[in-house]
């Protein structure tokens, strides 16, 4: 059996009113790979999950006997995606091992239970939470764990790669808006 341990690196950069820029850095051994996502609105939790999901996705064709786990270290402020990846671990737990037709509805009724309502990135969980069944039919093969990290050194590169990466997204945007910007005309007539 193939078993793998990763360890997964998230953190993101907004400021209000703008995108976000969202990372994350998969530690396997000495090998690291940073990928950042700009994210409109500042929709960082959609980013975080879209990041994760197409990291996860190829795995679904894999057909030798492999095990991996994804330890995931979320920075200690960002208890939003903590909360959001416990549910999504949650529904896909439930779910695992049910027909496919009732499938849909256990992950909705987990995912949404307590809440009454939808958060804007409910869509992305119920996306990680039917990757994350299919991957673990009929065994498990891929286990999320979670962690709480704001002074890791991997963790504060993340984030400083988020931060730089969000300055050069604004400087190039502050740059297109001056190119683009009316010239004002002069006059050279007075009254």
């Amino acid at each position: 059996m193939d078993y793998h341990k990763i360890e997964m690196y998230t953190a993101f950069y907004l400021e209000k009113d703008q995108a976000a820029i969202c990372g994350v850095a998969f530690k396997h051994g000495a090998k690291m790979k940073l990928q950042l996502m700009p994210c409109p609105n500042g929709d960082y939790l959609n980013g975080l999950l879209a990041l994760l999901t197409n990291a996860l996705q190829p795995l679904k064709s894999r057909e030798d006997d492999w095990r991996l786990h994804l330890n995931v270290h979320v920075h200690h402020k960002n208890t939003n995606f903590l909360k959001v990846l416990t549910k999504v671990n949650r529904a896909a737990d439930t779910a695992r091992n049910y027909e496919p037709a009732f499938r849909e509805n256990i992950i909705k009724g987990v995912l949404t239970r307590k809440d009454y309502k939808r958060p804007n990135c409910y869509e992305k969980m119920a996306e990680l939470a039917r990757l994350m069944v299919d991957l673990n039919e009929p065994d498990y093969r891929v286990t999320l764990s979670t962690c709480g990290d704001s002074k890791g050194r991997d963790q504060v590169a993340v984030y400083t790669a988020c931060l730089g990466a969000w300055n050069d997204l604004k400087s190039a945007t502050d740059a297109v808006a001056v190119n683009t910007a009316e010239p004002v005309a002069e006059t050279s007539e007075l009254g």
